[in-house]
């Protein structure tokens, strides 16, 4: 495989992604940002709030793809390394 079809490939950019320090920020600042607006809004703007909360929950989601594909990654990278070092089945036997 080769391209972004390859598991351990998207999860080494995924891990790049997360581990950005300019990546972390944005996600912290927009959801703190998020979060005031759905403190600060009118007491019967009950959709204005629930659009914020939601919001905050995509923000989270977002961020929970991007770990589970470095997860996805890391798990292909650790089948392909016991592939690689698994002995012919002739070997094992005899």
């Amino acid at each position: 495989m080769a391209g972004l079809d390859d598991p351990i490939l998207r999860g080494n950019r995924a891990a790049e992604i997360i581990n950005n320090e300019l990546w972390v920020e944005a996600f912290d600042a927009l959801k703190q940002a998020y979060l005031v607006e759905a403190l600060n809004v009118g007491q019967k703007d009950d959709l204005g709030r629930f659009r914020l909360i939601e919001a905050i929950r995509q923000v989270d989601t977002v961020r929970s793809h991007f770990e589970a594909i470095l997860a996805n990654g890391k798990l292909a990278a650790h089948q392909a390394e016991t592939f690689r070092e698994q002995k012919p089945l002739l070997r094992r036997l005899f």
